[in-house]
């Protein structure tokens, strides 16, 4: 696994922030770290009796949150903020149909992942514009085991991941937000307020480090053993460098998180919109539209077919290279 791909997968743990940024103050967590508020339990029973939805996602990620100088007013393209449109249709336990867009200077990605319970198949289409690109367009669709290669416990977990989307690094919607209320210490206030119309209550979680190192560690597929394969390489090449290679990143990553403020519908206590940041700023801003639950999907939704599995690429084998390298 290359370096880039191993960062890549460090940042989707948290990825992205509103087109205007509000500065976050550190909240003081609750006097006991025993007694969760009544909100949060309401919360985590309605995600785990979520089994079957549909969602829009709109996440924006703002990079320089990650990087340890600040940088000037313009930002270099490559690290400025990004938004990306995510369409899910869930049915858990382990079917998911993921479409993610974004745009930047000078392209269009599009992207596609069918989780059939058993497969994943990932079709990638990149439009490039400008004068280099004039409408060029690159696709590639890749297949993995998916009952295989997944994490236990994790369906979705499967070592292929877009960066950017808003979701915790192999999770739907749910899996992320139940990972939210390990990794986060809730304030016993809450405040009421409205987003896109709907009446909300905001609830504000302090991160507990050692409750998100132990998840970023249980996820054989991801952060934890990157990280502790990475660690004694990044000492011997970045001698010089704090924080340098990947262990920086995820440093990094942790600082950028340290407040989640989460607000959940009155309605039915699941969530329309959530950030992540800091004192300095928000790394992350979602918004949550078009939720519906106990949806009936349309027949086709989790499955591909036989052509166009065989046109894929098979991206397993180098998927256990990759796995057994780190």
């Amino acid at each position: 696994m290359t370096r880039h791909i191993a960062l890549a997968l460090v940042l989707s743990i948290a990825a992205c922030p509103s087109p205007s940024v509000n500065k976050v103050t550190t909240p003081a967590p609750s006097s006991s770290r025993d007694k969760t508020p009544g909100p949060v339990e309401e919360v985590r029973a309605a995600l785990k009796s979520t089994r079957s939805y549909r969602a829009r996602l709109v996440a924006t990620m703002n990079p320089a949150m990650l990087l340890d100088a600040p940088l000037p007013d313009k930002l270099p393209p490559g690290e400025q903020k990004k938004t990306m449109t995510s369409e899910l249709a869930v049915a858990l336990p382990d079917r998911m149909n993921h479409k993610v867009r974004t745009r930047d200077a000078d392209a269009e990605v599009l992207a596609l992942l069918v989780f059939t319970g058993k497969k994943l198949w990932v079709s990638n289409s990149v439009v490039v514009s400008g004068e280099a690109g004039k409408g060029r367009a690159r696709q590639q669709t890749v297949q993995l085991d998916q009952a295989r290669l997944a994490t236990p416990g994790r369906p979705f977990d499967v070592g292929y991941n877009i960066q950017g989307h808003g979701l915790d690094s192999g999770e739907d919607l749910v899996g992320t937000m139940l990972s939210y209320l390990k990794r986060y210490r809730f304030l016993a206030s809450t405040h009421e307020e409205v987003v896109g119309g709907e009446p909300c209550l905001l609830l504000t979680g302090v991160q507990d480090q050692q409750a998100a190192i132990a998840e970023f560690f249980s996820r054989p597929r991801t952060l934890g053993s990157l990280v502790m394969a990475q660690k004694a390489r990044d000492e011997a090449e970045y001698p010089l460098v704090p924080g340098g290679g990947l262990v920086g990143s995820a440093a990094r990553v942790l600082k950028a998180t340290a407040v989640l403020r989460l607000w959940v519908s009155r309605k039915d206590h699941l969530p329309r919109r959530w950030t992540l940041g800091n004192k300095d700023g928000e790394l992350v801003d979602v918004r949550v539209t078009e939720l519906a639950t106990a949806v009936k999907h349309p027949a086709g939704t989790f499955k591909v077919s036989p052509e166009q599995l065989k046109q894929a690429m098979d991206y397993n084998q180098a998927a256990r290279e990759q796995l057994r390298d780190w």
